[in-house]
């Protein structure tokens, strides 16, 4: 990012229901609006001082979990749900929601303030954010679509979904800018709720650094991220066991520590596969670019999986390893116009571990330095610019104003 920050007398808040520090897009969102010139406030869960270029911090207070909390949100947002579609988005439902999200305590302090921007990272803080018809400019980041992100989920489909489904209805077309991750998901945003949204990829900032050749002895995988279960990391674990003596995997989770007991538990007869300590944000890349290829498997098992296009993808090619996946549709995209890697032809672990196993050093080379290649354009230095552009654009608001519904 530019190094010469010019004060533009702007003000803007960052919303999300996480830890910024390490979340990347809130992070790089927060970064790029400080290079900008804006004074940026954040409103999140609380984070040590000093980490990010902000002025002050709203933090969000968590209520320690027990049954009585969760029953409290539970019953709070059945009652924010039933008021937002029988009552639009009226005093009472913002109410209900604030107070389950523990936010309510901060309506007032964040009302002084004159913002020209926020930026929304959960759909949750829209009422929040858009709670006044005030001039500053709302733009929400869809990271997910959002009414079916755990769509296999009784309890979602009964207590979640119906104030998703609200919240998305009333408060999409209220935005000025909308933005979310990959052209499927723009594409159901487009199709169920009729509004536009921008493609703006979750890449990390450019790295410069060298193309590690592989050695013919061993090829060495690796998959990054959160021990989520539910995403069939066991498979992985499979293909490994399937694959010859060469191959090996090294997990650096993050997450439930009873997932990762599992996963280890599942691969305790696989000395080939690992589990090594996480590393932190900033030191993802550097980790990442002693291994050879970026395994991520990952079977269609609900809509958001299926048009997953995240983080970790790009960090392989920041990283320039090969990549190798399922043929999921966006990801698959990106590998082919570039070349950067191999997708098996259908989504089993047989078609995984024939994708692999006739691989030579040549072959993963190649795909490795056409990662140095995608690295270039795949980059925040160059999505940032597409950010930069859609919020000097034209708000929607008046484009949307007849899709209320």
């Amino acid at each position: 990012m530019n190094e010469e920050v010019v004060d533009s007398g702007l003000k803007g808040l960052v919303m999300c229901l996480a830890d910024p520090t390490g979340n990347p897009r809130p992070n790089r969102i927060i970064r790029l609006l400080a290079d900008q010139g804006y004074e940026v406030d954040v409103l999140s869960f609380p984070f040590k001082e000093g980490q990010l270029p902000v002025r002050k911090v709203y933090s969000i207070r968590k209520d320690p979990p027990s049954l009585s909390n969760l029953t409290k949100k539970i019953l709070l947002g059945g009652i924010a749900s039933i008021l937002f579609r029988t009552s639009g988005a009226s005093y009472l439902a913002r109410h209900f929601n604030d107070q389950r999200l523990g936010i309510l305590n901060l309506n007032e302090e964040v009302a002084k303030e004159n913002y020209d921007l926020i930026v929304v990272e959960n759909l949750e803080l829209l009422p929040f954010a858009l709670r006044t018809e005030s001039t500053v400019k709302v733009l929400f980041d869809a990271r997910e679509f959002f009414t079916k992100e755990f769509e296999k989920s009784i309890r979602f489909k009964i207590f979640d979904y119906p104030i998703r489904q609200a919240l998305c209805s009333e408060y999409l077309h209220r935005c000025d800018f909308l933005m979310t991750v990959s052209p499927g998901l723009a594409a159901a945003y487009k199709e169920i709720f009729n509004v536009e949204m921008a493609v703006i990829r979750s890449v990390p900032y450019y790295r410069e650094i060298s193309v590690n050749l592989t050695r013919s002895s061993t090829i060495r995988m690796v998959h990054h991220g959160i021990a989520n279960v539910d995403r069939g990391l066991q498979n992985m674990i499979e293909i490994v066991r399937r694959l010859d003596s060469n191959f090996t995997l090294d997990f650096y989770l993050v997450g439930e520590e009873r997932n990762i007991s599992y996963l280890k538990k599942n691969a305790q007869d696989c000395e080939r596969i690992r589990f090594l300590e996480p590393v932190g944000f900033e030191e993802i890349i550097s980790m990442l670019n002693s291994y050879d290829i970026g395994l991520y498997y990952l079977e269609p098992t609900g809509f958001n999986v299926t048009f997953n296009l995240p983080n970790k993808f790009f960090e392989f090619i920041q990283a320039r390893l090969a990549l190798a996946i399922g043929p999921s549709p966006d990801m698959a995209e990106v590998v082919r116009q570039y070349q950067c890697g191999f997708i098996a032809e259908e989504f089993s672990i047989e078609s995984m571990v024939n994708t692999l196993k006739d691989l030579t050093s040549e072959k993963i080379d190649l795909a490795k330095k056409n990662s140095d290649i995608a690295a270039k354009d795949l980059c925040y230095e160059k999505e940032s610019e597409r950010l930069l552009n859609l919020i000097q654009g034209t708000s929607l608001r008046s484009e949307n104003v007849d899709c209320e519904k």
